[in-house]
């Protein structure tokens, strides 16, 4: 039987559910909440791509593309990330991922994309390089453990909260710079405060007179009891190496005041220029076997978003942050 891919209508809405609902496991409420302050916000409702493969009028597969600005040297570009790519267990194998990556492709014209990228997860990876996708780098994580004590008590958020406030993504002012950068105009980080939890974000900030140095991290807890910091984004108007690494101790060094937290994690593009894994490196970070993907299409500009030097990316690039 043919397989035929059209944009998402909203009869459509009960299959797709059921598909996200059999991958991830989510509560329903869960779902409802996520496609209204995702997809259907006014910021995303007119930008962001949602195709379905369909059999007569059976959905076989999903897969979105969602405005997700990167910044290269004060200039904006139409890029969009990939993610929630699914393909109904019954019809896997058939090339239905692929042929929904085409037809983004052939459609791009019209959103005018400059170029696409995402994290794949290792299902999916290998499908998007036969796409003519590139994974021209990867996260890599670093770790500092700073209170094994901690392993003996229980997760506490308000007593993190008195060291760590709880801090929603915030727009911050940047100098133009040669990397691509992830774009925090108050527009973009409204839109994603709102379809986050607040709540469940942590900043701190360090600053030595006029150089500043700001985190935004989450907490996960592994094993059931290691309380795990991570670092989603961090803001820095300074390259000073003695600073850097000092805001980076200080961090540390509140955090395991709360009693509660066991380590610190970091995820960054090792080989970005003048990036932070060496200053991590520099403060007691081991970088550990876990890797994030990262991967690009470009239609434009194909020799500076293939370096993988230019890239400056961080947990908090990637939609589920």
């Amino acid at each position: 039987m043919n397989t035929q891919v059209v944009y998402y209508e909203e009869w459509m809405k009960d299959q797709v559910e059921r598909m996200f609902l059999a991958e991830y496991g989510w509560q329903k409420e869960r779902l409802s909440d996520l496609m209204a302050d995702f997809y259907t916000h006014p910021y995303q409702l007119r930008k962001c791509i949602r195709i379905v493969a369909l059999e007569n009028r059976t959905v076989t597969g999903f897969q979105s593309l969602f405005y997700w600005p990167y910044v290269y040297e004060g200039k904006v570009f139409n890029s969009y990330q990939s993610g929630n790519s699914l393909v109904h267990p019954e019809h896997r194998g058939k090339g239905v991922f692929r042929t929904l990556l085409n037809f983004v492709e052939e459609n791009r014209h019209q959103q005018g994309i400059d170029f696409m990228m995402g994290f794949p997860v290792d299902a999916s990876r290998n499908s998007f390089i036969r796409d003519g996708w590139k994974n021209i780098l990867n996260l890599h994580w670093q770790v500092r453990f700073i209170n094994p004590v901690s392993i003996l008590r229980s997760l506490n958020k308000q007593i993190v909260c008195h060291k760590l406030p709880f801090a929603p993504l915030t727009y911050q002012t940047r100098q133009p710079s040669a990397l691509w950068r992830l774009s925090n105009d108050p527009e973009f980080t409204d839109w994603r405060n709102h379809y986050m939890k607040p709540t469940e974000y942590y900043g701190y900030s360090y600053a030595e007179g006029s150089k500043e140095m700001s985190f935004q991290m989450k907490i996960q807890v592994r094993k059931r009891v290691l309380k795990e910091l991570v670092l989603g984004n961090i803001e820095t108007n300074s390259g000073d190496p003695v600073f850097l690494r000092n805001g980076i101790n200080s961090l540390c060094h509140k955090a395991r005041s709360t009693g509660i937290i066991s380590l610190v994690s970091f995820a960054s593009n090792s080989q970005c220029k003048n990036g932070l894994s060496g200053h991590f490196a520099e403060a007691g970070f081991k970088t550990i076997d876990r890797r994030i993907s990262f991967i690009v299409k470009p239609f434009s500009t194909p020799e500076l978003l293939l370096d993988p030097t230019r890239w400056e990316l961080y947990r908090s690039d990637i939609d589920t942050w």
